[in-house]
């Protein structure tokens, strides 16, 4: 008995010695980039649950048991491969890995959905834009870009997703803006400026559709836009982009404000340069444009419609030779820029192309911001970042519209894939503060110009997988907001799932809620444009909404072109929404001085409707087309149109009151939009052609038509309303690249190659067709 027992016990513990002491042997190699060769330090390799990441030079180095194994190797930017090795004991196997960068394949890897993940497995609807487009287009800035997104339109620098917002005198974005995850809206007005984006350092776009504020806070309330910036690659690049070109003569030719042979002309000169020095990454980039504009004064005036600015970028990262995984740096920008704009042109006949009397602002800016950040990277499943930025903003202009901001942000995240149940964890703190001095907003209580404004949130994200097919999201953030005494919080939630149908067929769909506290600028603003006064409203409440989608993203082959056609249905039902309305909000009796605009809340609005687009690249036969190509269908409509929007000026003004059109369709927006940009390249040369349509705008403001028809605004729109009932506004550019070797390109662009004459909102022109030449030199 006890012999059979002793017996017993030597073989558990023979074999559980044998466990511990099992023969390994090792695995090692080099990940590098199977286009460029470079090496990919920070490279994941993933085996039974766990995993190690490469080093600074690529290089990585496995302890496994032996027998056979799977390895995963992953890196952002890059398709995810496996392998499947066999283990000898005290063998050495070298396995040198290469992968390929989304570019050239399907999918892309995008972050702004929460985790790192395919573009195809997101669960809500999202567009990649390629940084070559914007090169390409010979754009001055990101928003040339950006216009090509099927989905988006920018009225007056203002960003609209799926028609989630209207036009709001610049205040206000339902659209959060981005810079490397880290908000970059005006601490005071929430307005994106696209000339300050670094154009010249681009990664890539990436346009998240749909209310994002679980992870993104106030503004995120109908988008994300997230310009990510790239870090230098193993050989040191520089890049130098130089533009010249001239505005031609408007199609309109008794509207021309020039003289004969002395067309406005504009230059632009950017560059980029990045490297590696041991474990710093730098990067510099910077950019000169000059722009004489195609707007002319107003009658009298001296100065036409224009822009003159410098802009420089540095961004620094060290990446730790004692302490594995962590790296920190600072990221800045800087620009001094002076400037002409006008608000209202003066007719749409023959001052179609003339300033309004009052209605221009002459001024000089300098905005800057510096972004220190560290992150830790404990190993491939678990992340520490904190990232911080002060934004400073400050215009000094002509007209009582000076204004200056100081915007301090300060974010934590925390992230945990715990790997029994493959689920993704991300928490996150955020916190800023801002300080605004400004002639612009007075209209505060003490008259000063002077208020503050702060916000604090709390957000959790969760991220599952299932059976390798489904993904399952779901968060939920807490905020709180605060304008001088004014004092506000609440929660929003989301959730989503995506679905894997089939290999490259993918069902998505999605819930979330919005939730945007007013602007200072929506509160306090007070000032006169012309005639036209604009009204302070210090009782504005916040909007929230709530957005659902459904989706299926196909992935589609035509000889070796892959791309993806995504079809969606959508739906945001917005309550309290803020518009910039027209009304007698006054009350002082006299009708000119209580007639104006102001930012005021519709009760409740919805914007329903569907989406195509085609976004992919590749060779259809001998030649390599890019394409991104999308339609938008929009039903936007005020649900209670005749309802009191305000009641404290002389009358009561309903939204109704208030349009130009009685269905109650909401102002601003169009209903179908067409976007496409598709290239064409053949050895050396490219051809690329650009085609955009956007509908008739049905609804906008009243005062504009009637102020034209009693002379307060003698502008004709009444009259070119009736002429252009149910007309599209369309446009077409064009450009011709060709490649002399892999260092220097010459391009041939026009813009509005077919010299169309409209506008995106009432009285406010287009340029007419531009010509210009691009060199790009790259070494």
């Amino acid at each position: 008995m006890i012999r059979n027992i002793l017996n017993t016990v030597f073989i558990v513990v023979f074999i559980s010695l044998g466990t511990v002491f099992a023969q390994k042997g090792t695995v090692k190699g080099v990940i590098t980039d199977s286009k460029t060769k470079e090496t990919l330090p920070s490279t994941s390799v993933l085996y039974n649950g766990t995993g190690v990441v490469t080093d600074i030079n690529g290089n990585y180095k496995l302890e496994l048991d032996e027998g056979t194994h799977e390895l995963t190797y992953q890196f952002i930017g890059y398709e995810t491969i496996k392998r499947t090795v066999t283990v000898k004991a005290n063998e050495t196997l070298e396995l040198n890995v290469s992968l390929q960068d989304f570019a050239q394949t399907l999918g892309a890897v995008v972050v702004t959905a929460g985790v790192e993940q395919r573009i195809e497995e997101v669960t809500m609807s999202m567009e990649v834009i390629r940084p070559d487009l914007a090169t390409e287009k010979g754009a001055s800035d990101i928003q040339a870009a950006l216009d090509q997104t099927p989905g988006v339109q920018i009225v007056d620098n203002e960003p609209q997703v799926r028609g989630g917002s209207g036009y709001n005198f610049g205040a206000g974005s339902r659209v959060m803006i981005l810079v490397d995850d880290v908000p970059l809206l005006s601490g005071d007005a929430g307005r994106a400026n696209w000339s300050f984006l670094p154009i010249e350092n681009l990664e890539q776009i990436e346009v998240l559709k749909g209310a994002a504020s679980v992870l993104y806070g106030s503004a995120a309330l109908s988008g994300v836009i997230n310009i990510r910036t790239a870090f230098p690659d193993d050989e040191p690049v520089t890049k130098i982009n130089y533009m010249s070109g001239f505005y031609d003569n408007p199609r309109s030719l008794y509207a021309r404000p020039w003289s004969t042979g002395n067309v406005p002309t504009f230059t632009s000169l950017n560059f980029f340069h990045s490297r590696k020095i041991g474990n710093l990454d730098v990067v510099w980039g910077g950019n000169l444009y000059s722009d004489e504009g195609s707007t002319g004064p107003e009658p009298g005036g001296n100065n036409n419609n224009f822009e003159k600015r410098a802009r420089t970028n540095l961004n620094l990262r060290y990446r730790s030779k004692k302490v594995k995984g962590l790296s920190y740096g600072v990221n800045s920008n800087f620009q001094s820029s002076s400037f002409a704009e006008s608000l209202l042109i003066l007719d749409t006949d023959t001052g179609f192309y003339t300033s309004f009397p009052g209605s221009q602002t002459l001024g000089a800016s300098v905005k800057w911001y510096i972004d220190p950040y560290i992150t830790y990277a404990k190993n491939a499943f678990e992340k520490h970042s904190v990232k911080t930025r002060w934004f400073n903003n400050g215009n000094l202009n002509n007209n009582g519209q000076s204004n200056r901001s100081d915007w301090f942000f300060a974010t934590y995240q925390y992230y945990r894939k715990i790997r029994a149940i493959d689920l993704d964890v991300t928490l996150g703190l955020v916190g800023s503060q801002t300080y605004s001095v400004s002639e612009l907003y007075s209209g505060n209580a003490d008259g000063t110009g002077e208020s503050q404004a702060e916000n604090q949130a709390v957000f959790l994200q969760l991220d599952k997988r299932f059976f390798e097919r489904l993904n399952v999201s779901a968060g939920a953030r807490y905020e709180r907001f605060k304008i001088n005494d004014t004092e506000e919080s609440k929660p929003v939630f989301r959730a989503g799932f995506n679905f894997k149908a089939a290999e490259y067929t993918y069902i998505r769909g999605s819930w979330g809620q919005g939730y945007r506290f007013p602007t200072i600028a929506e509160k306090f603003i007070n000032t006169q444009v012309g005639p036209v006064r604009i009204f302070p409203n210090e009782n504005i409440e916040s909007e929230s909404s709530s957005n659902a989608e459904i989706g299926v993203k196909q992935g589609v082959k035509i000889g070796e072109f892959k791309g993806f056609l995504d079809v969606a249905v959508f739906r945001q039902d917005i309550v309290n929404a803020i518009e910039f309305n027209f009304g007698a909000f006054g009350n002082t009796g006299n009708p000119f001085n209580d007639l104006g605009f102001k930012s005021i809340n519709i009760e409740d609005s919805r914007v329903q409707g569907a989406e195509i687009s085609l976004a992919g690249q590749g060779k259809i036969g001998p030649i390599d087309v890019t394409a991104l190509v999308g339609y938008t269908y929009l039903e936007p409509f005020n649900l209670n149109p005749n309802a009191a929007i305000d009641t404290s000026g002389t009358s009561d003004i309903t939204y109704l009151s208030s349009s130009i059109d009685s269905s109650g369709i909401l102002k601003y927006r169009y209903e179908h939009m067409i976007k496409s940009d598709v290239s064409f390249r053949y050895k050396k040369f490219t051809l690329g052609l650009t085609y955009n349509r956007l509908s008739w705008m049905k609804n906008y403001d009243r005062v504009f038509i009637d102020f034209d028809e009693v002379g307060i605004l003698p502008t004709g729109l009444s009259e070119y309303r009736e002429n252009t009932i149910g007309d599209p506004i369309q446009w077409m550019d064009v450009r011709m690249l060709y490649d002399f070797n892999d260092s220097f390109r010459l391009s041939f662009i026009s813009n509005n190659a077919g010299n169309a004459e409209y506008m995106i909102r009432p009285l406010k022109n287009s340029n007419p067709r531009k010509f210009l030449v691009q060199f790009t030199w790259k070494f």
